[in-house]
């Protein structure tokens, strides 16, 4: 293929709902939507995207919790949170009990336990993301597409 053609059907491309979906945010923020699917795997992935197109900006990466992971779920959420710290992240909000978890591992990680933020309800999660979203703020949202919560308060702070 020509890199021409390449290019123009690059530039027609449109990502599928809720797959690292990057969109204009409140306050001028970036928001990057990837709560199709929480796994291990996704995790990583989307927490090097964040990393990659956050540079010069602040890191924000909004947790939920990240199901069927049986006896292993300890290590994983440990996983997760040396990644987070690895990548310096600027700020961890979690939005469960499960999540909760990764924040702690984070602070024993090393992370800042005053940049560990708990938003327990739809109501603390907005009031957390309207301190912290500006235009100097790039926010990973990586939640359950299950969570109706989350699901609502993305539509509520993404541009159309």
């Amino acid at each position: 293929m020509e890199l021409e053609t390449a290019i123009a059907y690059l530039g027609e491309y449109i990502p599928i709902r809720s797959h690292t979906e990057i969109k204009q945010g409140i306050n001028n923020s970036i928001i990057i939507d990837d709560t199709w699917s929480s796994n291990p795997t996704s995790m990583s992935a989307a927490l090097e995207v964040l990393s990659d197109i956050g540079r010069n900006k602040q890191k924000l990466v909004v947790l939920g919790k990240i199901s069927y992971l049986g006896k292993f779920k300890n290590n994983f959420y440990r996983q997760i949170a040396r990644e987070i710290v690895s990548l310096n992240i600027d700020k961890l909000i979690t939005i469960d009990e499960d999540a909760e978890r990764i924040g702690r591992f984070a602070i024993n990680n090393g992370m800042n336990p005053n940049n560990v933020l708990r938003a327990n309800t739809k109501q603390a999660l907005t009031e957390t993301l309207n301190k912290h979203l500006n235009n100097d703020t790039i926010a990973l949202f990586k939640t359950s597409m299950l969570d109706k919560n989350s699901q609502e308060l993305l539509q509520e702070i993404i541009i159309k």
